[in-house]
């Protein structure tokens, strides 16, 4: 999938030429999003949501705070409909553009691809691999947590990653979205729960209506 005809920086083609230099693959290029887990469309979503509404105003600002601080981890817990897919997916479209490292993945999908590894001849190299990715990711968000009933296999790769993205951020080199209708409690064991609730991260507690219903149309 390349850029549609409209596109007024490569006019369809997916790439610049610049001649002797090279050519560059285009900034609105859509498999570059496709591959974070995400779509160019996510970003314009949100302003379809209520503009004044709280808590859509608190999600935005602590994800932009995550952002620009450049590490760190944060852990949103609300109701369903409340805006905390819709902005994340949207912030990941910007992480994207920004440090070109980013990935977003409803938790039940990255379960189906960490068990996925021993469906080939490499196992647990595979696995590793697949650890590595999402640990190593400069942005992450993972989605939906507590929405499925994990394995033990599937409980500690995804604890794996999470701690490991806690060390990576006092390097200064991971930001963790991590969202539920859940506490940390609820999905996490102890000593993960006590890295979510560090102080050097937030955790991000809501309230409210679904604003599905009040989309601008």
């Amino acid at each position: 999938m390349t850029c549609g005809s409209e596109c007024k920086i490569c006019h369809g083609a997916g790439f610049i030429d610049h001649g002797d230099l090279g050519v560059e693959l285009c900034p609105n290029d859509p498999a570059k999003y496709l591959d974070a887990g995400v779509e160019l469309n996510d970003k314009r979503i949100p302003a379809l949501l209520p503009r004044r509404n709280a808590v859509r105003m608190n999600i935005g600002n602590a994800l932009l705070n995550l952002r620009k601080a450049g590490s760190g981890m944060l852990y949103i817990q609300g109701p369903f409909g409340i805006g905390k897919t819709v902005l994340a997916r949207a912030a990941t479209v910007e992480a994207v553009d920004m440090f070109g490292s980013a990935l977003y993945r409803r938790h039940s999908e990255l379960a189906n691809y960490l068990r996925a590894s021993f469906s080939n001849d490499y196992g647990q190299a595979e696995l590793v691999r697949r650890i590595d990715r999402f640990s190593n990711v400069l942005w992450l968000v993972i989605d939906e947590i507590g929405r499925v009933n994990d394995t033990d296999f599937v409980r500690e790769s995804v604890g794996e990653i999470v701690d490991a993205r806690y060390r990576n951020a006092l390097r200064g080199r991971a930001m963790t979205v991590l969202i539920s209708n859940d506490p940390p409690e609820s999905v996490f064991d102890a000593y993960l729960v006590d890295r979510i609730r560090d102080v050097k991260n937030k955790v991000l507690v809501l309230n409210g209506e679904s604003l599905r219903k009040a989309v601008r149309k």
